[in-house]
Protein backbone atom coordinates (compact mmCIF):
# COMPACT_ATOMS: atom_id res chain seq x y z
CA UNK A 1 0.00 0.00 0.00
CA UNK A 2 1.34 3.11 -0.59
CA UNK A 3 2.54 5.61 2.37
CA UNK A 4 0.42 8.58 1.07
CA UNK A 5 -1.82 9.19 -2.21
CA UNK A 6 -0.58 11.10 -4.83
CA UNK A 7 -1.77 15.06 -4.90
CA UNK A 8 -5.68 15.28 -5.80
CA UNK A 9 -4.80 18.05 -8.26
CA UNK A 10 -2.39 15.62 -10.14
CA UNK A 11 -5.50 13.69 -10.52
CA UNK A 12 -7.87 15.83 -11.53
CA UNK A 13 -5.29 16.62 -14.55
CA UNK A 14 -4.90 13.06 -15.17
CA UNK A 15 -8.25 12.33 -15.01
CA UNK A 16 -9.23 15.49 -17.72
CA UNK A 17 -6.33 13.99 -19.89
CA UNK A 18 -7.34 10.66 -19.59
CA UNK A 19 -11.48 11.64 -20.73
CA UNK A 20 -10.02 14.23 -23.20
CA UNK A 21 -6.62 12.40 -24.39
CA UNK A 22 -5.20 15.84 -25.06
CA UNK A 23 -2.96 17.50 -22.73
CA UNK A 24 -3.35 21.03 -24.47
CA UNK A 25 -7.65 20.57 -24.08
CA UNK A 26 -7.05 19.96 -20.61
CA UNK A 27 -4.66 22.92 -20.11
CA UNK A 28 -7.01 25.00 -21.89
CA UNK A 29 -9.69 23.51 -19.42
CA UNK A 30 -8.17 23.81 -16.29
CA UNK A 31 -6.81 27.03 -16.81
CA UNK A 32 -2.76 25.82 -16.52
CA UNK A 33 -0.11 25.75 -19.19
CA UNK A 34 0.55 22.51 -21.52
CA UNK A 35 4.17 22.13 -20.10
CA UNK A 36 2.38 22.55 -16.43
CA UNK A 37 0.01 19.56 -17.41
CA UNK A 38 2.81 17.72 -19.18
CA UNK A 39 4.77 17.82 -15.35
CA UNK A 40 1.94 17.00 -13.37
CA UNK A 41 1.42 13.70 -15.84
CA UNK A 42 5.48 12.89 -15.76
CA UNK A 43 5.30 13.46 -11.54
CA UNK A 44 2.15 11.05 -11.35
CA UNK A 45 4.09 8.78 -13.38
CA UNK A 46 6.86 8.29 -11.17
CA UNK A 47 5.07 8.42 -8.22
CA UNK A 48 3.10 5.44 -9.18
CA UNK A 49 6.23 3.51 -11.15
CA UNK A 50 4.16 2.91 -14.22
CA UNK A 51 3.69 4.77 -17.78
CA UNK A 52 -0.21 6.05 -17.87
CA UNK A 53 0.04 7.22 -21.37
CA UNK A 54 1.59 6.81 -24.71
CA UNK A 55 3.31 9.50 -26.25
CA UNK A 56 2.81 10.00 -30.01
CA UNK A 57 4.20 13.35 -31.02
CA UNK A 58 1.34 15.73 -29.95
CA UNK A 59 -1.28 13.38 -29.21
CA UNK A 60 -1.32 10.93 -26.35
CA UNK A 61 -3.31 7.19 -25.51
CA UNK A 62 -3.73 5.72 -22.13
CA UNK A 63 -1.76 2.87 -21.45
CA UNK A 64 -3.71 -0.53 -20.16
CA UNK A 65 -2.62 0.36 -16.90
CA UNK A 66 -3.71 4.19 -17.35
CA UNK A 67 -7.03 2.79 -18.92
CA UNK A 68 -7.86 0.62 -15.59
CA UNK A 69 -6.76 3.95 -13.40
CA UNK A 70 -8.98 6.31 -15.00
CA UNK A 71 -12.30 3.90 -15.17
CA UNK A 72 -11.38 3.49 -11.02
CA UNK A 73 -10.32 7.39 -10.18
CA UNK A 74 -13.60 8.79 -12.81
CA UNK A 75 -16.29 7.74 -10.23
CA UNK A 76 -14.52 9.23 -7.60
CA UNK A 77 -14.58 12.39 -9.53
CA UNK A 78 -17.75 12.07 -10.87
CA UNK A 79 -19.02 12.25 -6.84
CA UNK A 80 -16.92 14.98 -5.86
CA UNK A 81 -18.29 17.53 -8.22
CA UNK A 82 -22.11 16.13 -7.62
CA UNK A 83 -21.37 16.33 -3.81
CA UNK A 84 -19.91 19.94 -4.91
CA UNK A 85 -22.74 21.07 -6.99
CA UNK A 86 -25.27 20.30 -4.20
CA UNK A 87 -23.37 21.99 -1.52
CA UNK A 88 -23.42 25.19 -4.06
CA UNK A 89 -27.42 24.42 -4.44
CA UNK A 90 -27.72 24.64 -0.91
CA UNK A 91 -26.02 28.03 -0.39
CA UNK A 92 -27.94 29.43 -3.65
CA UNK A 93 -24.71 30.13 -5.47
CA UNK A 94 -24.02 30.20 -8.94
CA UNK A 95 -21.38 29.50 -11.34
CA UNK A 96 -21.93 30.55 -14.44
CA UNK A 97 -19.29 29.94 -17.48
CA UNK A 98 -19.36 31.59 -20.90
CA UNK A 99 -16.98 32.63 -23.75
CA UNK A 100 -15.66 35.80 -22.89
CA UNK A 101 -17.45 37.64 -26.10
CA UNK A 102 -20.40 36.34 -25.18
CA UNK A 103 -19.81 37.71 -21.21
CA UNK A 104 -17.98 40.95 -21.90
CA UNK A 105 -20.35 42.24 -24.49
CA UNK A 106 -23.99 40.46 -23.61
CA UNK A 107 -23.87 39.01 -20.24
CA UNK A 108 -22.07 41.98 -18.53
CA UNK A 109 -24.00 44.84 -19.49
CA UNK A 110 -27.31 42.74 -18.35
CA UNK A 111 -26.00 42.14 -14.65
CA UNK A 112 -27.69 44.88 -13.07
CA UNK A 113 -30.86 43.71 -14.38
CA UNK A 114 -30.32 39.79 -12.61
CA UNK A 115 -29.35 41.54 -10.00
CA UNK A 116 -32.22 43.59 -9.47
CA UNK A 117 -34.70 40.57 -10.05
CA UNK A 118 -32.65 38.27 -8.28
CA UNK A 119 -30.68 39.74 -5.39
CA UNK A 120 -30.58 36.18 -3.95
CA UNK A 121 -28.24 34.73 -5.86
CA UNK A 122 -24.75 34.90 -5.42
CA UNK A 123 -23.32 34.95 -9.10
CA UNK A 124 -19.93 33.57 -10.18
CA UNK A 125 -18.77 34.41 -13.37
CA UNK A 126 -15.95 32.19 -15.10
CA UNK A 127 -14.97 33.04 -18.41
CA UNK A 128 -13.68 30.07 -20.25
CA UNK A 129 -11.55 30.27 -23.84
CA UNK A 130 -13.34 26.72 -24.45
CA UNK A 131 -15.93 28.33 -26.34
CA UNK A 132 -17.88 25.25 -27.85
CA UNK A 133 -17.88 24.11 -24.03
CA UNK A 134 -16.71 20.63 -25.55
CA UNK A 135 -13.83 20.35 -22.32
CA UNK A 136 -15.59 22.44 -19.72
CA UNK A 137 -16.98 20.64 -16.64
CA UNK A 138 -17.61 22.85 -13.48
CA UNK A 139 -20.15 24.69 -13.75
CA UNK A 140 -23.59 25.22 -13.21
CA UNK A 141 -25.16 26.84 -15.92
CA UNK A 142 -22.92 26.90 -18.96
CA UNK A 143 -23.47 29.20 -22.14
CA UNK A 144 -21.57 27.81 -25.23
CA UNK A 145 -21.58 29.04 -29.00
CA UNK A 146 -22.27 25.22 -29.71
CA UNK A 147 -24.03 22.41 -32.45
CA UNK A 148 -23.09 19.06 -30.12
CA UNK A 149 -25.24 17.21 -27.49
CA UNK A 150 -24.92 16.52 -24.34
CA UNK A 151 -26.58 13.51 -23.38
CA UNK A 152 -25.58 13.63 -19.76
CA UNK A 153 -27.00 17.02 -19.16
CA UNK A 154 -30.19 19.53 -19.78
CA UNK A 155 -29.20 21.77 -22.88
CA UNK A 156 -31.36 23.94 -24.52
CA UNK A 157 -30.78 26.64 -27.36
CA UNK A 158 -30.77 30.29 -26.24
CA UNK A 159 -30.76 32.04 -29.29
CA UNK A 160 -29.78 31.09 -32.76
CA UNK A 161 -26.95 33.52 -34.55
CA UNK A 162 -26.46 35.08 -38.05
CA UNK A 163 -22.86 35.88 -38.89
CA UNK A 164 -21.03 38.05 -40.96
CA UNK A 165 -17.78 39.99 -41.48
CA UNK A 166 -16.89 43.29 -39.61
CA UNK A 167 -14.54 45.36 -39.38
CA UNK A 168 -13.60 49.24 -38.29
CA UNK A 169 -14.85 52.08 -40.10
CA UNK A 170 -11.53 53.13 -41.80
CA UNK A 171 -10.55 49.90 -43.03
CA UNK A 172 -14.40 49.13 -44.21
CA UNK A 173 -14.34 52.39 -46.43
CA UNK A 174 -12.19 50.43 -48.97
CA UNK A 175 -14.73 47.53 -49.15
CA UNK A 176 -17.46 47.43 -51.25
CA UNK A 177 -17.86 43.89 -52.54
CA UNK A 178 -17.08 40.44 -50.56
CA UNK A 179 -14.37 39.70 -53.57
CA UNK A 180 -11.99 42.19 -51.71
CA UNK A 181 -11.69 40.28 -49.06
CA UNK A 182 -8.67 38.68 -51.16
CA UNK A 183 -6.80 41.57 -50.43
CA UNK A 184 -7.60 41.57 -46.34
CA UNK A 185 -5.93 40.01 -43.21
CA UNK A 186 -8.98 37.66 -42.33
CA UNK A 187 -9.06 36.92 -38.42
CA UNK A 188 -9.52 33.93 -37.27
CA UNK A 189 -10.65 31.84 -34.27
CA UNK A 190 -9.15 28.49 -33.58
CA UNK A 191 -12.11 26.92 -32.12
CA UNK A 192 -14.38 28.23 -35.15
CA UNK A 193 -11.82 27.13 -37.97
CA UNK A 194 -14.59 26.88 -40.81
CA UNK A 195 -16.54 30.37 -40.21
CA UNK A 196 -14.91 32.14 -42.94
CA UNK A 197 -15.18 29.17 -45.53
CA UNK A 198 -18.51 28.81 -44.60
CA UNK A 199 -19.48 32.52 -44.93
CA UNK A 200 -17.65 32.95 -48.10
CA UNK A 201 -19.09 29.55 -49.59
CA UNK A 202 -22.72 30.73 -48.19
CA UNK A 203 -22.21 33.90 -50.41
CA UNK A 204 -20.45 32.62 -53.21
CA UNK A 205 -17.47 34.02 -53.04
CA UNK A 206 -15.91 30.41 -51.66
CA UNK A 207 -12.56 31.18 -54.01
CA UNK A 208 -11.46 34.33 -51.87
CA UNK A 209 -9.42 32.35 -49.22
CA UNK A 210 -7.63 30.18 -52.43
CA UNK A 211 -6.45 33.95 -54.12
CA UNK A 212 -2.86 33.83 -55.01
CA UNK A 213 -3.30 37.18 -53.76
CA UNK A 214 -4.38 36.36 -50.02
CA UNK A 215 -2.34 38.24 -47.44
CA UNK A 216 -1.41 36.35 -44.57
CA UNK A 217 -4.09 35.81 -41.69
CA UNK A 218 -3.94 35.80 -38.06
CA UNK A 219 -5.32 33.53 -35.83
CA UNK A 220 -6.88 34.04 -31.81
CA UNK A 221 -7.65 31.98 -29.11
CA UNK A 222 -10.73 33.67 -28.37
CA UNK A 223 -13.74 35.32 -30.58
CA UNK A 224 -13.12 38.62 -28.11
CA UNK A 225 -9.23 38.78 -28.92
CA UNK A 226 -10.49 38.67 -33.07
CA UNK A 227 -13.15 41.56 -32.02
CA UNK A 228 -10.42 43.92 -30.92
CA UNK A 229 -7.58 43.11 -33.51
CA UNK A 230 -10.35 44.34 -36.33
CA UNK A 231 -11.50 47.51 -34.13
CA UNK A 232 -7.86 48.24 -34.77
CA UNK A 233 -7.85 48.01 -38.79
CA UNK A 234 -5.69 45.20 -38.13
CA UNK A 235 -7.82 42.88 -40.37
CA UNK A 236 -11.71 41.75 -40.63
CA UNK A 237 -13.24 39.33 -38.18
CA UNK A 238 -16.15 37.02 -38.68
CA UNK A 239 -19.01 38.79 -35.92
CA UNK A 240 -22.15 36.96 -34.38
CA UNK A 241 -24.93 39.18 -34.71
CA UNK A 242 -25.82 39.01 -30.66
CA UNK A 243 -22.16 39.29 -29.72
CA UNK A 244 -21.14 42.64 -32.15
CA UNK A 245 -24.76 44.30 -31.75
CA UNK A 246 -23.33 47.17 -29.28
CA UNK A 247 -20.13 47.17 -31.22
CA UNK A 248 -22.04 47.94 -34.49
CA UNK A 249 -24.52 50.62 -32.23
CA UNK A 250 -21.07 52.26 -30.86
CA UNK A 251 -19.76 52.82 -34.02
CA UNK A 252 -16.54 51.18 -33.62
CA UNK A 253 -17.28 48.17 -35.66
CA UNK A 254 -19.26 47.99 -39.50
CA UNK A 255 -20.32 45.54 -41.39
CA UNK A 256 -18.69 46.32 -45.08
CA UNK A 257 -21.35 44.09 -46.76
CA UNK A 258 -25.38 43.38 -46.55
CA UNK A 259 -24.64 39.36 -46.60
CA UNK A 260 -25.42 37.81 -43.56
CA UNK A 261 -25.55 34.16 -42.53
CA UNK A 262 -26.89 31.90 -40.23
CA UNK A 263 -24.69 30.10 -38.15
CA UNK A 264 -24.45 26.69 -37.89
CA UNK A 265 -23.79 27.23 -34.44
CA UNK A 266 -26.17 28.72 -32.05
CA UNK A 267 -25.43 29.72 -28.06
CA UNK A 268 -26.87 26.90 -25.86
CA UNK A 269 -27.57 26.81 -21.77
CA UNK A 270 -26.15 24.02 -20.65
CA UNK A 271 -26.63 22.71 -16.86
CA UNK A 272 -27.33 19.05 -14.76
CA UNK A 273 -30.79 18.03 -15.35
CA UNK A 274 -30.52 17.95 -11.38
CA UNK A 275 -30.30 21.13 -10.83
CA UNK A 276 -33.23 22.33 -13.05
CA UNK A 277 -35.42 22.76 -9.89
CA UNK A 278 -32.93 24.47 -7.87
CA UNK A 279 -34.72 27.82 -7.53
CA UNK A 280 -31.22 29.98 -8.60
CA UNK A 281 -31.41 27.55 -11.69
CA UNK A 282 -35.01 28.24 -12.62
CA UNK A 283 -34.83 32.20 -12.05
CA UNK A 284 -31.69 32.61 -13.91
CA UNK A 285 -33.15 30.27 -16.70
CA UNK A 286 -36.34 32.79 -16.85
CA UNK A 287 -34.27 36.07 -16.89
CA UNK A 288 -31.99 35.07 -19.61
CA UNK A 289 -34.70 33.71 -21.90
CA UNK A 290 -37.04 37.13 -20.94
CA UNK A 291 -33.37 39.43 -21.85
CA UNK A 292 -33.04 37.63 -24.90
CA UNK A 293 -36.28 37.87 -26.39
CA UNK A 294 -36.10 41.92 -25.30
CA UNK A 295 -32.82 42.09 -26.69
Amino acid sequence: MAERLPSLKSLEVFVHAGQGLSFGQTALAMGLSPSAVSRRIRALEQELGLALFVRHGKSVSLTAGGAQYLADLSPAFAAIRSATDALSASGGRLVITAPQSFAVNWLIPRLPSLRSRHPEIDIDIDVSEDITGRHADNFDIGIFLSRRAWPDRHVEQLVPITVFPVCSPALASGLDDPSQLSRQTLLHVRQLPHAWDEWLDQVGHGDVSRAPERRKDMRFNDVQLALEAAQRGIGVAIGADIVVSGHLAQGVLVAPFRERVASAFSYQLVCARSRLRDPEVVNFRRWIRDSILAS
